[in-house]
């Protein structure tokens, strides 16, 4: 009876301990988790902005190492990624245009949206590709010629003739 005593006893005992390191186990895992998703969020706000603010053209181009010309438009904001990418943000005909224009090929505007219309149409002897809504709402164009690919974007749609102007305008800018 003794023995069968001593058994009881030990079986509780040990059900005790593994109850309470399984407890104690679960709270670890569960402050491990938090943590980690603390320190991740953390790195995620610490990371830098790649993009350098410049007050003009001329010194977004000095930055950039390489040169754009732009038309004229309103409120403009330069920046630039160093010998990567210049982009101009300004107002023309009330619209907010995003200019690009990258050393790479391809399409360099940013704008990842999956749009139902793309299209090319050759402006001013380019070939410029359309992305948009339809075949007269296009929001981003773009075309790699001299040296480089350049890009207008806007998030308000674009006729097909607002396109070919600003396109055409663009182009001799940047072919003289």
């Amino acid at each position: 009876m003794r023995k069968l005593g001593s058994l009881l006893f030990a079986s509780i005992l040990m059900t005790t301990v593994m109850v309470v390191l399984t407890a104690c186990g679960e709270k670890d895992a569960s402050e491990t988790q938090t943590s980690s998703v603390v320190v991740s969020s953390q790195a995620e706000t610490n990371m830098a902005n790649p993009w350098v603010g410049c007050k003009d053209l001329e010194e977004t181009v000095e930055k950039a190492g390489f040169d754009l010309k732009m038309p004229e438009g309103t409120n403009p904001v330069y920046r630039v990624l160093p010998e990567e990418m210049i982009e101009v943000i300004q107002s023309q005909d009330g619209k907010e245009l995003v200019y690009r224009k990258t050393l790479t090929d391809g399409d360099n505007s940013g704008d990842y949206n999956d749009y139902k219309y793309t299209g090319v149409k050759t402006i001013s002897g380019i070939e410029v590709n359309l992305r948009g809504d339809d075949a007269d709402k296009i929001h981003v164009a773009y075309f790699t010629a001299f040296d480089g690919t350049y890009s207008i974007g806007s998030s308000a749609s674009m006729t097909v003739k607002e396109v070919t102007k600003l396109m055409e305008d663009w182009i001799a800018l940047n072919t003289k």
